[in-house]
């Protein structure tokens, strides 16, 4: 899935979405799969489930992709002390 691809097929066809986005690619420390994690900012905070709603059907139509339940904050520091 190139960022080019989901910019324009999934992002920017979502009026409610800010052109700014991030895809984060990772391993998942359980399983070792590879996690994909579309990062996008909403432009208005109430809309926010209705978005998450709306990418995830289009993630699901146009890539098959069966999106997992959203975490809001994704802390990815290493601990301290």
């Amino acid at each position: 899935m190139p960022a080019r691809q989901v910019e324009f097929s999934v992002v920017r066809s979502i009026p409610e979405l800010s052109e700014e986005f991030c895809i984060e690619l990772s391993t998942d420390p359980k399983s070792g799969a590879d996690v994909c994690t579309i990062v996008v900012e909403c432009l208005k905070n109430e809309e926010t489930s209705k978005v998450t709603s709306k990418m995830e059907a289009e993630l699901r139509t146009e890539y098959k992709i069966t999106p997992v339940k959203a975490k809001r904050v994704v802390d990815k520091r290493g601990k301290k002390g």
